[in-house]
């Protein structure tokens, strides 16, 4: 064995990780310091300063004069407010072991796809301080997109510690890696800016539907009642290939269609069983604005645009809200039927097909690109209004080349093999397909293609549009399709007087949860303004605002009211013209934090009472 191995400091090292880890196995091979010491490509040396350092082959993993200081080095924007530090692999482990020593407090997150490495660094360094840290996560040999997701679990802005020398061991573990992070940021970044734009539209039309609330039944009957086939109608332009057949499959399927397909359908002389909205914008309402589809039923939420409620439809069907106004009254009320969302009507009509109970699931015309080099099918709303505006100088070719050829074009492979011009915002719905849909198969959930001008998603297979026709149809297909929609329709799912005597009850209370949340913000505004007089020296006043901020917090209402607070970049860029006093910042912070909770709770008020 290698005179530095440890072999003490190995056991105490491996005991310390397995009660610390108890749910991460290792086969117990590699856990004998013999076998770990004959198998190691290690060469360990004493460098310059007398510390331990090694190289792999012929490559050093850390600086051979002195290591101590290339991890204070690595370490040199992290201090004491940093909340969350994530480790691209840690060598020996010196930087991980000095942070912890000197943040205590701080998260720490280290990705280590190579477990062997990790036990060799036991039997050389003394990680007693790392492995006692409480906030610890060490994720070994874990896949990228379990890694990610535990990047972010202390803080949605963990530090980044990465050393080229360790990434390039495992550079395509860790290429992967960043791409998924990088995914995860950008979505974050979509979220915010949608949420910058749009979160007092949202607001104001939760509070415009809420007696939507008292009328609707949700989609709670359908929940896992029926197994037949369902078929999912997205608006891309191979669409188009499928709608002269929409009788057959209606004839064989359960049919949902995305709003923005309703009026191609309509056309075709089909009305869908379902349709599904669930955008709150106005331009989506004006999808199936003027349409008519007395035997559709549409599934929609109750922060969508309030003339969505008019639609002359068969029935109107409720999904449980996405937004923080209808999840305060479903709280207490019940769900009205939770589907998550994947930021697309098609994610959600596949969800609700999932809900229903479907095990064979098929969908045409998602084709998260540009076959035929068209964005839409051919007589869609968005295709009928781009030729409605076009001018002279801006004609509905010059808008659709716009659309085709901006700056996040990519190429995509099709199912047919061929290369299909696509846009990297179509990522982030070609990813979560991805995982729900292999996540779904484990429940014996298969999901299909019909088109194979679309782009192709792994876990969705094609399936030949010429065989599904020719399918037989399911056994006793009318009888239960019959069966099922009758649910959906049924009256008596509809609001009891119970529920709405509730209804009417939870109001009440949630005007006046919001109204004591507005006396904390003029409150906090009034003890904040004292503490800069005081400069901080009362402590009174100071006991005052954190009793203040633990009222807030217990308040029920806190979350509806932060759909019209500023997000965490609003926030911090008001927070740049405050005040240069160093010695009371936080004071005049939490004068900011409160005049804008101020805000968000007189625009509520202003609109409930």
């Amino acid at each position: 064995m290698n005179f530095f191995w440890d072999s003490s400091l190995y056991h105490k090292n491996l005991e310390l990780f397995k009660n610390r880890f108890p749910q991460i196995s290792i086969d117990s091979k590699f856990l004998d310091i013999n076998y770990l010491a004959e198998n190691s490509k290690l060469v360990v040396e004493a460098s310059k300063d007398g510390n331990i350092t090694a190289k792999d082959g012929n490559i050093y993993l850390h600086s051979k004069y002195n290591p101590i200081r290339e991890a204070e080095t690595l370490l040199k924007d992290v201090n004491s407010q940093t909340e969350s530090v994530v480790f691209f692999s840690s060598g020996l482990g010196y930087a991980p072991i000095l942070c912890a020593e000197k943040f205590p407090d701080a998260g720490i997150i280290l990705i280590e796809p190579d477990s062997t490495r990790l036990l060799e660094s036991f039997a050389l360094l003394n990680w007693a301080p790392l492995l006692k840290n409480p906030k610890l996560i060490i994720a070994p040999e874990c896949p990228p997109e379990t890694a990610a997701s535990l990047c972010f679990t202390f803080s949605n802005n963990p530090l980044f510690i990465k050393n080229k020398t360790w990434e390039n061991l495992n550079s395509q573990y860790f290429t992967s890696l960043d791409l998924v992070i990088e995914s995860r940021k950008q979505k974050d970044d979509i979220n915010t800016n949608t949420l910058e734009k749009f979160s007092k539209l949202w607001a104001n039309n939760c509070f415009r539907n809420l007696d939507q609330y008292k009328k609707c039944s949700g989609i709670i009957p359908l929940k896992n009642k029926t197994d037949l086939p369902f078929v999912i109608l997205a608006a891309g332009p191979s669409l188009q290939n499928v709608l002269p057949y929409l009788k057959q499959i209606k004839n064989k399927s359960i049919i949902v269609c995305v709003e923005t397909a309703l009026h191609a359908c309509l056309r075709a002389g089909v009305e869908p069983d379902f349709t599904v909205l669930v955008d709150p914008q106005y331009a989506c309402y004006c999808h199936i604005k003027k349409l008519k589809s007395p035997d559709t039923i549409l599934i929609t939420e109750s922060a969508a645009y309030p003339s969505v409620f008019r639609f002359d439809c068969k029935e109107i069907l409720l999904i449980g809200s996405l937004f923080p106004v209808g999840k305060y009254f479903e709280s207490i009320l019940g769900t009205k039927g939770q589907l998550a969302a994947g930021g697309s009507v098609a994610t959600t009509c596949w969800e609700f097909a999932k809900f229903c109970g479907s095990k064979e699931i098929y969908i045409a015309g998602m084709d998260l690109g540009f076959p035929f080099l068209q964005t839409h099918i051919k007589g869609s709303q968005f295709e009928e209004l781009s030729h409605a505006t076009s001018t002279r100088f801006l004609t509905a070719q010059t808008k659709d080349v716009s659309s085709l050829y901006s700056v996040n074009s990519s190429l995509e492979t099709d199912y047919q093999g061929s290369t299909i011009l696509s846009d990297r915002r179509m990522d982030f719905f070609a990813d979560w397909f991805k995982r729900n849909v292999n996540f779904a198969k484990e429940s014996n959930i298969k999901t299909f293609c019909l088109t194979k001008e679309s782009r192709k998603i792994s876990g969705i297979e094609y399936y030949n549009f010429e065989d599904f026709l020719s399918k037989p149809e399911p056994e006793n297909f009318t009888q239960k399709k019959q069966s099922f929609m009758s649910i959906a329709t049924d009256k008596c799912n509809r609001p009891d007087e119970t529920y709405c005597n509730m209804f009417d009850s939870t109001y009440k209370d949630f005007i006046f949860a919001m109204e004591e949340l507005n006396k904390l913000a003029v409150q906090g505004i009034k003890l904040s303004q004292k503490a800069i007089q005081e400069r901080g020296l009362n402590r009174n006043t100071i006991i005052q605002l954190d009793s203040i901020d633990s009222n807030i917090l217990k308040s029920k209402s806190k979350n509806a009211a932060a759909l019209v607070f500023p997000t965490d970049r609003q926030l911090q860029e008001k927070a740049r013209h405050l005040p240069n006093d160093e010695k009371c910042f936080q004071f005049h912070y939490s004068k900011l934090v409160y005049s804008e909770l101020l805000k968000a709770t007189e625009q509520f008020l202003k609109k409930i009472r």
